[in-house]
């Protein structure tokens, strides 16, 4: 069946959803999608409806087809919040051209960044400096807040621009990927959604590479998924005594997923393991995991730390028990 696509030639408001339609040759409407202008930079695709009789004629292909010739029209770039039409987009080599890139998030991100004094701080906490741990690094910077606030407006990303994203040098760049990820995994209700994000996220390790991104993700994407699978902590425990900083730290972190359902023995099991380790970011995020661990269970994290305390690093003693009170702060601090 041959179709008749149109949409309304007025005024589009940005960040006002509208709708472009097809009809069918005898005038009925076949179906629509709904697209919103960003800025002057994206048109994203919110969702498609087709009308149920008009189904496997290749409508939703038309619907696609129209939003890309908007998009050539006016300028703009291509963001998919549905996932069907973002796969159409992807197997069209001359529509995918059309899709945004970490380029243009990264061009829709400048105008917000930080004054110049900032990024002196941000760098100075993210230790991108020489002979620190994030040298090399890159940041705009934008706070977190803007950054939440710009994965709502253009998110969900597509797969394949969160994996971009993830693989950009600019620190702000892989952090919207991950709030974003992060996102959509808390979000899914099916266990195949869930282990895709999963995929994507340890495909992608080596953008997960600094302490902000790993606390983000790591206690969804591995801890609550390694819970929701079957309570299988194979995966954590590896990652836990991996050589490198960052997915070590992912390992320890990704026990407090399992924490907030009650579930302490994998992070005293880290913790213990990791004991000897030099740095300071493993360090805090073993008191970390561990002053979790006395919100659920006071008495164990007391009872775990009277047994291993005189082998603990002092920053990992202070994390864990900064909670309690004085009498007893002060008679586990004495143990180290």
């Amino acid at each position: 069946m041959l179709y008749q696509s149109r949409y309304q030639q007025h005024r589009i408001f940005a960040n006002t959803p509208f709708r472009l339609t097809v009809k069918t040759p005898s005038g009925q409407e076949g179906g629509y999608i709904e697209v919103v202008c960003i800025a002057d930079n994206f048109l994203k695709v919110l969702h498609t409806v087709v009308d149920p009789k008009h189904r496997g004629g290749g409508l939703g292909r038309e619907l696609v087809d129209l939003a890309v010739r908007y998009a050539a029209e006016h300028r703009l770039k291509l963001l998919s919040a549905c996932n069907d039409a973002a796969m159409l987009i992807q197997r069209n080599a001359s529509q995918r051209a059309l899709s945004a890139s970490a380029e243009d998030i990264a061009d829709y991100l400048r105008p917000m960044r930080q004054p110049e004094e900032k990024k002196y701080f941000v760098e100075r906490v993210l230790g991108i400096k020489p002979g620190e741990y994030g040298f090399g690094d890159q940041v705009l910077p934008l706070t977190l807040p803007q950054l939440r606030k710009s994965e709502q407006i253009l998110g969900p990303f597509s797969e394949s621009l969160i994996s971009e994203l993830l693989s950009h040098p600019i620190h702000d760049l892989r952090l919207i990927a991950v709030i974003g990820l992060t996102g959509m995994y808390r979000k899914s209700k099916l266990p195949e959604e869930r282990e895709l994000l999963h995929q994507t996220y340890v495909q992608h390790f080596p953008g997960i590479n600094n302490w902000d991104l790993v606390d983000l993700s790591a206690p969804y994407l591995i801890g609550d998924y390694a819970h929701k699978k079957g309570q299988d902590y194979t995966e954590i425990y590896s990652l836990s005594a991996n050589s490198n900083l960052w997915i070590k730290r992912i390992g320890i972190v990704s026990t407090l997923g399992l924490v907030r359902q009650g579930i302490i023995a994998p992070t005293l099991h880290v913790v213990q393991e990791n004991l000897s380790h030099p740095h300071h970011l493993i360090h805090k995020a073993m008191g970390w995991a561990l002053r979790e661990v006395g919100k659920k269970d006071v008495d164990q994290m007391i009872s775990f730390i009277e047994q291993w305390g005189s082998f603990m690093p002092r920053t990992t003693l202070r994390y864990a028990i900064e909670r309690l009170d004085q009498p007893t702060r002060k008679r586990l601090l004495s143990l180290r």
